[in-house]
């Protein structure tokens, strides 16, 4: 299991720090514990082994004069097979008392670092309280054979209006017979200061398909 935690506590520090006492967002690590009962054999491995963050906190303070935002971004790579592809299906479930969240998912080259580089297209899918597969509509892109691309998840309210505070949190579920593993990173931005960590490797690969 991810330490899901972990970035959503690194945010709030920083917001703290930046800003002063800010408000605790919910902890979603905890509520990921309340798995959907009736759900079908062919879906309950999307709930079983662990998950990987999609998030966005955004926090102002000082009248507006100053704000902070952090947000995590996942990615995982795949491999073409010399056909055009129009939707990306994932995982994905939301804390468990928000019924829907939306977030972006996008096809991405792959960079001269290894890593994702240029986005070749992208779409917007929208997350349930349920874990459940969810279809996500691109542009029909050729992916050439035997070319590595990597599928990127983001959330999609970290270009919103700037004021309050704000968060969002998506879970891209893991699957256990993935052949790759997944990359994380994060994202934040103090007052128009932007900065990013290196894309980070992790030990298991999230539920994604092409078609």
């Amino acid at each position: 299991m991810f330490k899901l935690g972990l970035l959503a506590s690194t945010a709030l520090i920083a917001a703290t720090s930046v800003c002063g006492a800010a408000t605790q967002p919910a902890n979603p690590e905890s509520r990921l514990q309340d798995v959907v009962s009736n759900r079908d054999a062919n879906a309950e491995f999307l709930c079983n082994y662990g998950w990987l963050g999609v998030t966005w906190y955004y926090h102002t303070c000082c009248s507006g004069s100053s704000y902070y935002s952090h947000s995590t971004h996942a990615a995982v790579p795949v491999t073409g097979h010399g056909r055009s592809v129009s939707r990306i299906v994932v995982a994905e479930k939301t804390i468990s008392n928000i019924c829907c969240e939306k977030f972006g998912v996008g096809l991405y080259a792959n960079s001269s670092k290894g890593v994702p580089g240029t986005l070749l297209a992208s779409g917007v899918g929208t997350a349930s309280s349920a874990c459940a597969e969810v279809t996500v509509s691109i542009a029909s892109t050729l992916l050439n054979k035997k070319t590595k691309y990597w599928i990127e998840e983001f959330p999609v309210n970290r270009h919103g209006k700037r004021e309050g505070n704000r968060r969002s949190s998506v879970y891209w579920a893991i699957d256990p017979k993935a052949k790759h593993r997944a990359f994380e990173q994060s994202w934040t931005d103090s007052t128009g200061e932007l900065s990013s960590s290196p894309w980070t490797r992790q030990s298991s690969g999230p539920f994604v398909r092409v078609k």
